[in-house]
């Protein structure tokens, strides 16, 4: 009986002691929350310091900042009539020796305007010079260094004094990428860089062509252009693919001696001259447009209102850092 006394002594000591340690636990951590507020109110000033830096930075970004607008167009490829079929042969693999015969005979192929095709045509230089080109745009691009009224460029004609610095800092530094008066090649490079085509968005067949540039009336001028002469340029391109393919044609029907064969080339040589009559006279005859140009007030970047939100955000965060590590070296000094 006594020994069970003790027994439950020592275990009430042991119990006790360890509420002991769990309040002293629990002082410490109030203690050093205790700190941190303290720290926090100390240090009250520096998140006003830091607040208002934040605000003087954003402001003078903000002021210095340029808007940029966004227009963009989506369009939809058509597969036109440009694939054939041979259904005058009675076996499969001669159907196919047909095709593979032609398809290696015809100085050009047959192909389908897909997506692929078509954001490949828009993203070569080849397009991109021809329509700086055709539609005169490098005084558009470079209006600011194109005189309207004498109808020229108004290049510096330095002294000598003035080309020899240059010329050091050329050595030095380099020369710039754009020269004055500036090439076609430098103007398709600048629209390329400002334009963004958006492959399948939203997992469809569209394309989405974007464009960006602080002017909203030369973005909406620019891609109204280029969806013109895209038209243009594929209409062209297939004109003079059907018309080489129908020559070619002709001296092999000629030459056929099967009359099914002679049959066979004649259809495919009728669906070249439609593709032709299509090139010429059918309104959407390689893409359509789904979602033309549209001009937006509101600029596309930057966003102001994020910019600054954010730069307060970011200064309260570092004040916060600046405080949690000063009450960590205090506590650590005090051990």
């Amino acid at each position: 009986m006594q020994n069970n006394l003790l027994l439950l002594s020592f275990l009430k000591q042991k119990n006790y002691h360890k509420a002991i340690g769990i309040m002293s636990i629990n002082t410490d951590e109030y203690i050093d929350y205790k700190f941190f507020i303290n720290a926090m109110w100390r240090l009250k000033y520096l998140l006003i310091i830091m607040c208002c830096c934040a605000i003087l930075f954003s402001v003078v970004y903000l002021f210095f900042s340029v808007d940029e607008y966004k227009i963009s167009a989506t369009i939809m490829p058509l597969q036109g009539q440009r694939n054939f079929t041979v259904p005058f042969f009675e076996k499969a693999f001669e159907i196919k020796e047909f095709e593979t015969l032609l398809s290696a005979n015809l100085p050009a192929y047959f192909q389908d305007l897909n997506t692929m095709y078509l954001c490949s045509v828009m993203e070569s230089r080849d397009f991109t010079i021809r329509l700086v080109e055709k539609n005169n745009l490098l005084p558009v691009i470079y209006s600011e260094i194109w005189d309207q009224s004498q109808n020229k460029w108004t290049c510096n004609h330095n002294t000598k004094s003035q080309s020899a610095f240059r010329a050091f800092i050329y050595r030095v530094f380099g020369k710039p990428n754009i020269v004055c008066p500036p090439t076609a090649l430098q103007g398709a490079e600048y629209l390329l860089n400002k334009m963004l085509f958006v492959k399948n968005p939203r997992q469809t067949m569209f394309i989405r062509i974007e464009l960006v540039h602080p002017s909203q009336k030369f973005a909406y001028k620019i891609l109204n252009i280029f969806l013109q002469e895209l038209d243009r340029y594929l209409r062209e391109k297939e004109f003079m693919r059907a018309d080489a393919n129908i020559r070619y044609l002709n001296e092999i029907i000629q030459a056929a001696k099967s009359e099914e064969i002679r049959k066979g080339l004649l259809r495919v040589r009728n669906s070249q001259l439609l593709i032709k009559k299509y090139s010429k006279g059918i309104n959407d005859f390689a893409f359509q447009i789904i979602d033309p140009p549209i001009q937006i007030d509101k600029p596309f970047k930057p966003r102001r209102k994020l910019i600054f939100f954010m730069s307060l955000a970011i200064s309260i965060c570092l004040w916060l850092m600046i405080i949690y590590f000063s009450v960590m070296i205090n506590f650590f000094n005090k051990e």
